[in-house]
């Protein structure tokens, strides 16, 4: 059986102990991406705990947004937030941009979770908040603009 991720796996302890006038930033990741294996999934946790951990070390409230579930409103969780982050994670799915042959070497496409990815980005621009997007992110950003 291939492990899963909750957000309370990758949740730093200090979270729920900062301030309450803490910036909020939501943290946009797809915790769970398609054909992940165990090996991975260990990967995911980790990287994804260390980048919630430095944005609480710096004095972020953080909040998971796990887009490969996430029932969420992208309009207002991108209202609601002081900044928004996006992480690593599967890939693009190529038809968005245009592309119709098959890719190789693709892992991951999510393509809800992309959608609803940018959607997000989308309504953060237009908000103008902050906007950090690292990895898959930068590869929505510019599919999204």
């Amino acid at each position: 059986m291939v492990r899963t991720i909750s957000p309370d796996d990758v949740m730093p302890e200090g979270n729920a102990l900062m301030p309450i006038d803490a910036p909020t930033v939501a943290v946009v990741v797809s915790l769970n991406i398609p054909q992940m294996t165990d090996e991975i999934a260990g990967l995911v946790a980790r990287f994804t705990k260390v980048a919630l951990t430095e944005l609480n070390d710096v004095g972020a409230r953080v909040v998971i947004v796990d887009s490969s579930k996430s029932p969420l409103d992208p309009a207002e969780l991108a209202n609601t937030a002081d900044g928004v982050v996006f992480l690593g994670g599967g890939d693009v799915d190529a038809t968005i941009y245009g592309h119709t042959e098959p890719v190789s070497h693709e892992y991951g496409v999510d393509r809800a979770a992309d959608d609803f990815s940018i959607e997000i980005i989308k309504a953060t621009v237009n908000r103008d908040a902050p906007l950090l997007c690292i990895c898959r992110g930068s590869q929505l950003l510019n599919v999204a603009l």
